[in-house]
């Protein structure tokens, strides 16, 4: 409701409290469902539309503003690509933990391992 251009609206005007701007595929809908419209006025209100909200859509026609992906898809699609980025993110950052882990135990074993052969080659040479 803070975006709403006030400069074109009368000065009693008041805006009711349960007011909700329209999203632009309501919009876009709404052009489409006017009667008594020709084909050419109604893609001219759809660019007027766009203008000034200051949208473009990177999903739609050059001819046909309203169509192509909807926000709310792009949105989700952006969502979902940047999950997939933090979650490749983590695995590699566990994956990192994991392998130096790994490499730490088994430098550990080795060495656990080599101290028990000299244990036993030093009690195998105190027998004899």
């Amino acid at each position: 409701m803070d975006n709403v251009d006030t400069e074109e609206m009368p000065k009693d005007f008041k805006m009711p409290k349960d007011f909700k701007m329209p999203s632009m595929d309501e919009l876009m809908k709404m052009v489409d469902s006017m009667k008594g419209l020709s084909e050419e006025q109604r893609e001219k209100l759809r660019e007027q539309f766009v203008k000034k909200a200051g949208f473009q859509n990177p999903f739609a026609d050059g001819e046909n503003p309203s169509q192509g992906l909807d926000m709310t898809s792009a949105a989700t699609a952006f969502e979902m690509i940047t999950l997939v980025i933090y979650l490749i993110m983590v695995i590699s950052f566990i994956s990192v933990f994991a392998f130096f882990g790994y490499k730490l135990y088994k430098s550990l074993t080795e060495k656990e391992r080599k101290r028990e052969e000299k244990l036993k080659a030093k009690q195998s040479k105190k027998k004899k």
